[in-house]
């Protein structure tokens, strides 16, 4: 299956390659000049945030280091990927490159961790760029259908999680202990039953106990998505010029981006869905900011007449 996605995905990026030409990405390269360097920087800078929010997450590092946890994320990313179904290579990964600084199911217990805030702050980040694509642009009607869809399933999200941490509800062994008793993959689950038990221990335990880390988790998350949205307007800036370039487009480039690597994250570099997304979005929002102005041309030109005043001045 592996090998068929990742067919289908040099398939999709090939027809991207040329409908949109190679002259044309060969210029649009060209005139990135420098800026190329900028968005590797911005690039960098997601991963470091990313590995200090799960090096915030150990209960102890120990001897681990921060530039040790550094290039388990970077190498574990690379990973993931290029392989599909990456993210179930690239987080156990990061605990198995680490195992000689810290425990691996330390490492592990912390990864599960730091992915409870990754995916709260991704939630958060999506439902706030679809809501502002839904009340800002004039969506086609089954594109509006799937904003107000992705909407309902954040909300759904957010509640169930927050609903989970509280009650502490044991998910993982209790399913790991349904598939056992039923006698399911008896010899694999069976030593690992415990395990299973102490890593959500562990989980709960740091919520419990490491309250006074929360905000500074999360803020090295809203890092995380601010650098992507920044990393979206140095490249329009740079390919398209500064004047068409905004801040807004910038952020639902972005928000649009985190939907794809959750959807597609079975395709190997995403290759084809992420120009298939960000074409959409940014001939979507480029139609639309091209209408604005001309309106606001229009408004403001001096063929419109004068509005009349009546009464005394």
């Amino acid at each position: 299956m592996g090998l068929v996605f990742a067919l289908l995905g040099c398939l999709l990026f090939s027809y991207f390659v040329w409908k949109a030409g190679i002259g044309d990405i060969l210029n649009g390269i060209e005139r990135l000049g420098a800026g190329f360097l900028i968005i590797v920087a911005i690039s960098g800078i997601r991963k470091v945030v990313r590995a200090l929010a799960w090096y915030q997450c150990f209960e102890s590092t120990g001897n681990l280091r921060f530039h040790e946890a550094l290039a388990a994320v970077i190498a574990a990313n690379s990973l993931g990927t290029v392989m599909p179904l990456g993210m179930v290579v690239s987080e156990p990964a990061k605990a198995a490159l680490v195992r000689e600084k810290a425990p691996f199911m330390a490492g592990l217990s912390a990864i599960a961790i730091e992915n409870l805030f990754y995916s709260l702050s991704v939630a958060v980040f999506i439902f706030c760029g679809m809501s502002v694509m839904l009340f800002t642009f004039p969506l086609p009607q089954p594109l509006r259908i799937a904003s107000v869809a992705a909407l309902v399933c954040v909300v759904a999200f957010l509640a169930v999680g927050y609903i989970g941490v509280r009650k502490q509800w044991k998910i993982l062994s209790g399913f790991v202990e349904f598939l056992y008793g039923r006698g399911i993959g008896v010899n694999l689950l069976g030593p690992r039953r415990e395990r299973v038990r102490m890593l959500e221990d562990r989980i709960y335990g740091f919520y419990a106990r490491h309250q006074s880390r929360f905000l500074l988790i999360i803020f090295f998350e809203v890092c995380f998505h601010m650098a992507g949205v920044l990393e979206a307007y140095v490249t329009l800036a740079f390919i398209s010029g500064p004047s068409s370039a905004s801040l807004l487009a910038a952020f639902i480039l972005e928000s649009v981006n985190r939907i794809i690597t959750i959807v597609f994250k079975f395709i190997p570099l995403r290759m084809g869905v992420d120009e298939w997304g960000s074409g959409s979005v940014t001939r979507l929002s480029n139609h639309v900011t091209r209408a604005l102005t001309l309106r606001a041309g229009a408004t403001l030109s001096p063929a419109s007449p004068p509005t009349r005043r009546s009464g005394p001045s």
